[in-house]
């Protein structure tokens, strides 16, 4: 489970099952809009009260999850950092999420990108110890 934190007054924006981060800027909702990861924060936790409006104190993150919420930042330049690695050009990027999103992803490039992406964030975990 993860919530979507406001990072300007830490309040709780969304709860979703699975969290689908576009790609380093963006995290796509439950109702599949897009927020700027610059403006708010993902964090991974088990189970959020129902109540719970802000995150302020995070007194309902386990000692896990409280260390992945720090590592976080780290995370995030590392995966940039992988993904730069084989597509430094972020228009390229876009241009392959462009044609995904219209549906003319006729080669595949789409399914080539998101399994290199989703490698980098494994291997930024590993080298994390997330």
């Amino acid at each position: 489970m993860y919530i979507i934190v406001s990072k300007q007054d830490k309040r709780i924006i969304e709860t979703l099952a699975s969290a689908e981060i576009v790609d380093s800027k963006w995290v796509k909702t439950a109702q599949n809009s897009l927020i700027q990861l610059d403006t708010v924060d993902v964090v991974e936790v088990e189970s959020v009260l129902d109540d719970a409006e802000y995150y302020k104190d995070e007194s309902f993150l386990t000692e896990v999850e409280h260390e992945k919420l720090q590592k976080r930042p780290a995370y995030i330049a590392r995966v940039k950092q992988l993904v730069r690695e084989k597509y430094s050009d972020a228009d390229t990027e876009l241009a392959i999420l462009r044609k995904h999103s219209a549906g003319i992803d006729v080669n595949g490039e789409f399914e080539a990108y998101n399994e290199y992406v989703e490698s980098c964030k494994a291997q930024a975990k590993a080298e994390l110890v997330i």
